[in-house]
Order: C-alpha cells, then structure tokens, then sequence
C-alpha cells in the first residue's frame, strides 16, 4: 500500500511540473539593412530635396511567417507617423500596389531583400523614415533612419513677355528672376531679343551677356512639366544643347544658366503684330519661367 502512494505522489508531483511549464515563446521577425552600392542604410545629410531615396532591406521570419512591410515617415518635432505615398514608393522597380503592403509571394513568406526608393522631402526638412516588417503573429521588426534634405523647390512665373528690341524703348530684355520687360541692354536682364531682319521680326534672342550667361535646349523628350526640382533643371542644363541664339517655336523649353543661377523656359507663344512702321513692334514671346 504504501508503494501505492508513493507512486501516486510522484505521479502527481510530476504532472504539476508540466503544468507549471512556460508557453512556447513567439520568436519575433527581423529586419535590417543591407550595406552597398548607393543604398542609403544610415542618417545622411546634404541630401537635395526631392532626389531619390534608396535603400535596401533584408526581413527574415521568426516563429511565424511574414505578412506586412510598411514604409512609414516622421518629420522633426512630429509625434505620429505617416506612411510614405504608395504611388511614390518603388520595391525592386516596380511601383507599389499599396502601403502597407502584404507579402503574398509564397517565395518571400520566409524572408525577403527588397530594394525600395522613393523621394525625399523637395523642402529642407529632418525627416525619420520607419521600414517595419510584421508577421502573421503580429509580431514586428523596425529600423530607421533620419534624412536632412536641402531646399530644392523651385518658383514659376507664368506668362511673362520677351518683346522685340526694335519696338519701344525699355521692352527688349527679360529679367528672369522677377520675369519684369527691361530693355535689352539693362543689367537686369538675362535674355535680349534680336529684333528685326530686313522686313520683320526675327523670332530670335539671345543672352544679354554671353560671358555670364548661357542657353541650351533641352533634350527631345524633356518637357518643362517634368521639371519639377533644382536638379531637374540643372540636369536638363547638363544635358542640353549650347545655343547661341535661339529661334523658339511654341513648345520649345530652353535651359538658361546665368552666373549660379538657372532657369527653365518654355515659349507658349509668339504674338506677332501685324504690320511696318512706327508702333508696329509690339511682337513678343510669351513665355513661363521655372527658377
């Protein structure tokens, strides 16, 4: 009998060892970054607003298999985040479908090395940018890093008027930095029209100063709408044909580069008045400026 109990204590003792046992613990996922090339896998500075982002990002499974990436942003001083626009954001080239983004593909449910881009702040800013993997478990990953953009916006002045030099005094030049009529001789302007050949208007200009001022059209295919940053233009400008007097057709983008500063031109018009003699040069180009 008392080998009974004793076998019976033991039994029970043992079966409360194993119901005081843990759970198994849920191995959470990881993620991080993988260095080269131009991927940018740190805080970086002097970044010019409104280039491209990239980097690259390698998730792998802990207990369960992987199910959402999200892209989130945070500017300086901001206590939520946001999530970067998915019509914007690139993984290995290809556009988005969404953000967050599911991982359907049964070949990275494991794990996955994405490369995403997508483009910095056009303004100068201090932005944090979140890359958080979670799995079926709801358990997460995330790394980060913070990213200092340089002022690269740009202004436009719309339907600003180059007039003919042989017309009245004062309207042959153009002022591109404010887009004010100047004479063709001013210090003010950047650009001066070539007046009149032998019986008309020549639909030409030029630079005012060739020594500080230079002209190029841009290359077929560049449009003045796609020149949205100061390294759009600049790039157009690298890009473009040297030209030392233009003759514009409507439609026509010329990069202008004058001292440190550059512009964009686009001609939407070319009015021309009708008629010779005194008071019958009021022709113009009637163009829109990106600064």
């Amino acid at each position: 009998m008392k080998k009974f109990y004793y076998l019976l204590l033991t039994s029970l003792v043992l079966i409360g060892i194993n119901s005081c046992g843990t759970d198994p613990v849920d191995v959470p996922p990881t993620i991080v970054f993988v260095p080269g090339g131009s991927f940018i896998t740190a805080d970086a500075s002097g970044i010019s607003g409104g280039s491209t982002i990239t980097t690259r990002i390698k998730a792998t499974k802990g207990s369960s298999d992987l199910n959402i990436l999200r892209i989130l942003w945070r500017r300086n001083g901001q206590t939520e985040d946001s999530t970067v626009d998915a019509t914007n954001l690139k993984i290995n080239g290809l556009t988005a479908n969404s953000n967050p983004l599911l991982i359907l593909a049964s070949s990275d449910l494991a794990g996955f090395t994405y490369t995403v881009s997508f483009p910095a702040s056009s303004a100068a800013d201090t932005i944090t940018y979140y890359f958080q993997v979670e799995d079926k478990n709801k358990e997460k990953a995330t790394v980060s890093f913070k990213i200092y953009t340089d002022e690269n916006r740009i202004s436009i002045l719309l339907d600003k008027k180059l007039y003919n030099k042989d017309g009245p005094a004062g309207f042959g030049g153009i002022d591109l930095q404010t887009g004010n009529s100047t004479g063709s001789t001013d210090l003010s302007a950047e650009l001066k029209d070539e007046g009149n050949g032998p019986l008309e208007w020549m639909m030409q200009f030029s630079a005012r100063n060739p020594v500080e001022t230079t002209i190029r059209l841009v290359l077929a295919g560049t449009n003045f709408t796609d020149l949205n940053s100061k390294t759009d233009i600049v790039d157009a400008y690298d890009n473009g044909n040297m030209t030392t007097t233009a003759s514009p057709s409507i439609g026509s983008t010329y990069i202008v580069k004058s001292g440190i500063f550059y512009f964009a031109i686009n001609i939407k018009d070319l009015y021309v008045q009708m008629g010779t003699g005194t008071g019958k040069n009021g022709d113009y180009f009637l163009m829109d400026i990106k600064q």
